[in-house]
């Protein structure tokens, strides 16, 4: 199934749910087997407000064959832009409050888009409840005092068993270990079994992207571009590979000759860079090798930080990859950049990844564990 892309897994009938844009539903309504769903998804990026609709039957647990992904597919268009969380900034009664004050804003505008306020989930990523642990009991009870809905909170081991079963689907749980490198952590896991059975054993450690390029800044603060990738994997190899053999040890360890998911910004940074012409095509599964991630390092080195657009790429394909372009330029500076691709890079060295059968980026693998997280909620 890691092969197919999304105009395969539409012909065989497997895709049968969608996201939709945050506007008003126009022409027929949809058909009485459909339901809306809301989700409002409280992160470090900020609130973002969710509409989706999805067959009624794929809500039930029949389908165990099929990945959350399967089940209910996410539209890649039409994302409404995240309004600022006041709590980040506010650690306090007063940034509760505000918070409260657009939690219920968001609820009120969902309720206008037709979807019942039963029917709508609020949930709370880990990276943000540890932020406000101080105030965090007070805004579930005002949340819920204002609104009569409970906000769920998760943990980073929630996270990534729940973005696991986005992307993978029942039958080939105990065949595929995963690797999702976050701006703050990198974590993942796999399960020791197929079917529904399985135990799910997972491992996190402190270092994503952005932290590992700070660590390494603040351990040589001189350091230029060129050279960051060899400080990286200094620091790598000391503080960060003796984390990963001890944290994945239950996990990978278990594993025989496993397919490799690779999830994150720092993934999706590199394929933009190394398979622009992949990434543009719109296809949900791409390759990727250690060769590949090694090459966007020596681009790195050698001054160009976000690739080349090849000169046959024109029109409007030219347009999209400049823009995708744009969008890694926004989210990673090239030190950054640096030492998330070296960060992979060194994870496929320590455990082999060269070796495994297939290594995959799911380029819809962003907004995936908040996905998982409502079909679950809505299921029970």
């Amino acid at each position: 199934m890691m092969g197919l892309d999304r105009r395969e897994l539409l012909e065989r009938g497997l895709l049968l749910g969608g996201l939709l844009a945050l506007a008003p539903h126009t022409g027929a309504e949809a058909a009485s087997t459909d339901k809306k769903l809301g989700l409002i998804d409280i992160s470090a990026s900020g609130i973002t407000t969710w509409v989706y609709q999805i067959a009624v039957a794929n809500m039930t647990t029949q389908h165990a064959k099929l990945s959350g992904f399967q089940r209910l597919e996410p539209s890649k268009s039409g994302s409404p832009p995240p309004i600022a969380l006041p709590l980040l900034d506010d650690v306090s009664a007063a940034g509760v409050a505000a918070t409260v004050d657009l939690i219920a804003g968001r609820i009120d505008r969902l309720i206008e888009l037709k979807v019942k306020k039963t029917d709508i989930y609020l949930v709370m990523s880990s990276g943000v409840a540890q932020r406000v642990m101080p105030v965090l009991k007070q805004l579930a009870r005002d949340v819920r005092a204002r609104t009569g809905l409970p906000l769920a909170t998760v943990t980073a081991r929630d996270e990534a068993r729940l973005q696991f079963d986005w992307l993978v689907a029942p039958f080939d749980r105990g065949r595929v270990f995963q690797f999702d490198v976050g701006s703050g952590n990198t974590k993942g896991g796999s399960y020791d079994r197929r079917g529904w059975k399985g135990h799910y054993a997972d491992f996190s450690i402190p270092f994503g992207t952005k932290t590992l390029a700070a660590a390494v800044k603040e351990r040589s603060p001189d350091v230029d571009v060129a050279d960051f990738p060899a400080r990286t994997r200094e620091f790598y190899d000391q503080a960060i590979a003796p984390q990963l053999t001890r944290e994945s040890a239950k996990s990978l360890g278990k594993l025989k000759n496993p397919r490799i998911i690779l999830s994150g910004g720092a993934v999706w940074a590199a394929t933009v860079i190394s398979h622009p012409r992949e990434m543009i095509s719109g296809r949900d599964f791409i390759d990727i090798s250690p060769d590949n991630l090694n090459q966007v390092i020596q681009s790195i080195q050698k001054g160009i930080f976000y690739g080349i657009v090849p000169s046959d790429i024109q029109g409007d394909d030219r347009k999209k990859l400049l823009k995708m372009r744009e969008n890694v330029r926004n989210v990673f500076n090239p030190h950054q950049l640096a030492a998330g691709v070296t960060l992979l890079a060194c994870m496929c060295e320590q455990f082999d990844f060269d070796k495994a059968p297939k290594i995959t980026f799911p380029t819809f693998s962003g907004n995936t564990w908040t996905s998982q997280f409502l079909l679950e909620s809505s299921s029970r």
